[in-house]
């Protein structure tokens, strides 16, 4: 609000009208993504969140509510946990969506013009490679070595359907030739790993016309 407040007092002196950006009788959401990879400052930062709805020190609107995203599996996942401290003064919901939920998600990326339509053809058939096992996770990571997950194969589909727009499909090219293939393999691997592109990769060639 003194922001907007401010905004408006130059705009008038320059002879010009100022819109405010906002209702401040709105309700708000402060919504804090990856909180668990805070440092410490910011895990204080949290907890004084949570007990004087403030943060660092600058009182949040009355209206203003307070929701955080993590990736919960600390074994896989740099972070710190939670204190029983924290624990105790929020609510926690688990989400993970289903395989249908993500190949929905997947055919409406398709079917606005976003996605090649090779990567739902490719999942259905290959639908534990959509989210891999924390364990698959883990051992490549060991490895230092990438598997794919549900963005990777949304940016792989939008490139591969920006390729099809440009009359220069990469993924019906990898039917002609070992080469295209190949490179295709190479495009692929950056979004999925080397070892999973090898395989999406010679599933294109084979079935790219169907």
């Amino acid at each position: 609000k003194s922001y907007d407040d401010e905004k408006e007092k130059l705009y008038k002196a320059n002879g010009q009208s100022y819109t405010r950006l906002t209702n401040y009788n709105d309700v708000y959401v402060l919504f804090l993504d990856e909180c668990m990879r805070g440092t410490p400052t910011i895990q204080d930062s949290v907890m004084e969140l949570l007990l004087e709805h403030r943060i660092f020190g600058v009182d949040l609107h009355e209206k203003c509510y307070i929701v955080c995203a993590d990736n919960d599996n600390i074994r896989l996942y740099n972070g710190t946990k939670r204190d029983p401290a924290q624990l105790s003064r929020i609510k926690c919901f688990h989400f993970m969506p289903s395989t249908s939920e993500f190949m929905s998600n997947f055919t409406e990326h398709r079917d606005a013009g976003l996605l090649h339509p090779v990567i739902i053809n490719y999942l259905n058939e290959n639908n534990e490679f959509i989210v891999l096992d924390s364990k698959v996770i883990s051992d490549l990571s060991a490895k230092n070595q990438k598997g794919p997950c549900p963005r990777d194969w949304t940016q792989l589909g939008e490139i591969l359907q920006n390729s099809l727009l440009n009359n220069d499909d990469i993924v019906k090219k990898a039917t002609e030739s070992q080469e295209c293939a190949r490179y295709l393999a190479e495009i692929s691997s950056g979004y999925i790993g080397e070892a999973y592109a090898a395989k999406f990769a010679q599933y294109c060639a084979d079935h790219a016309n169907d």
